[in-house]
């Protein structure tokens, strides 16, 4: 591009919506007449509907795979019958399905007032017992999924947000899901 002495673009448009830029470069001055122009336009309107269908395949490749997954997922599940089995699988899957670098399945202990690590795959407690277990009333983000039934997600984004303010200060993106049966929330 930096050697271009001539150039011109067009909207890659789609029913309206500009969803890219066609960019034509020169090496030499010339005329970019009106047949040139219109037929880039139509270059740019043919790239639009077929980047549109494109997509809408890769999503539907992308969907039918995670599908796919979920199926298989279920099926092992089902055929598992101890805790440390499901927690295993279930966490196995879950960092493989969204290339995660560590995942862990918290149940609440017998009591109900803590949350317990059944499992972690990716990584480890580093002060060991430590952090095995942790109150569900206290300022962590599985604390805070477990308690308000919905997603926590703490990133550079909120970090800082008053709600995450006693929170352990975070280097990295933390995900952490309330794991539902019905309206209950088990872990």
């Amino acid at each position: 591009w930096s050697q271009a002495v001539a150039g011109g673009t067009s909207p890659v448009a789609v029913a309206g919506a500009v969803i890219g830029v066609l960019a034509l470069s020169y090496s030499s001055t010339r005329i970019f007449d009106a047949d040139d122009r219109a037929f880039v336009e139509a270059v740019a309107a043919e790239a639009g509907q077929t980047l549109t269908r494109t997509r809408l395949h890769e999503e539907q490749v992308q969907l039918a795979q995670r599908l796919a997954r979920l199926q298989s997922v279920a099926g092992e599940l089902a055929h598992r019958s101890d805790l440390a089995g499901v927690c295993e699988a279930a966490v196995r899957h879950a960092t493989a399905a969204v290339d995660a670098h560590i995942g862990a399945v918290c149940l609440p202990t017998s009591d109900g007032r803590r949350l317990r690590i059944r499992e972690v795959l990716g990584g480890d407690l580093g002060d060991g017992e430590r952090w095995r277990e942790f109150p569900i009333a206290g300022a962590f983000p599985a604390s805070d999924a477990f308690r308000r039934g919905e997603p926590v997600i703490v990133d550079e984004s909120n970090r800082d947000l008053p709600r995450f303010a006693g929170y352990p200060r975070l280097d990295h993106l933390l995900v952490c899901l309330p794991l539902r049966v019905d309206d209950e929330v088990r872990g």
